[in-house]
């Protein structure tokens, strides 16, 4: 799982830097475990580039918004619209994720006297710290919850540096 996390961020990171020579290194080694080997891959960064890069995102933030409809399940309508609202934090808190790391899809599709079922599973992991909430209201009209929420960009550079020093 540290791996993924490293990977992903190593993988943004390095867009940004195509002309910088040598700015990521992988070091890769096998532990014997029971099971068989198991391979572990380290990504690292220059610390000339993550230098650069805390500079530059230091007042820069990532963003995303999310939503989710009232439902009527309970009687209390504030109970109503307090789910909406953690949906609505949910719904912004993946599209964030999706920003900044990759999405593992899963596809099957079932034929049966010529009849076909699809299933189709999304499955993302990622990191995300100091989230902040900037627009947190109800639409009354359209009965749906809506937010906005924002992250440091240098978060992403931290969150880094804790998954690859573990």
């Amino acid at each position: 799982m540290k791996l993924l996390y490293c990977f992903y961020l190593i993988i943004l990171i390095s867009f940004m830097f195509l002309g910088c020579s040598s700015t990521v290194t992988r070091e890769t080694t096998i532990q014997d475990t029971p099971e068989g080997g198991k391979e572990e891959t380290i990504l690292k960064i220059d610390d000339e580039v993550l230098t650069t890069l805390r500079t530059t995102w230091e007042k820069e933030y990532i963003t995303a918004f999310g939503q989710a409809p009232v439902v009527e399940k309970y009687p209390e309508e504030s109970r109503n619209k307090q789910l909406a609202r953690k949906g609505a934090i949910l719904d912004a808190e993946r599209n964030m994720a999706e920003k900044i790391s990759t999405i593992e899809l899963t596809a099957t599709t079932t034929m049966a006297d010529f009849s076909t079922s699809d299933f189709v599973q999304s499955r993302i992991k990622t990191v995300l710290k100091d989230v902040e909430i900037l627009i947190d209201r109800y639409d009354e009209k359209n009965k749906m919850y809506e937010v906005q929420i924002q992250m440091p960009k240098v978060q992403v550079i931290k969150i880094f540096e804790e998954y690859n020093n573990q």
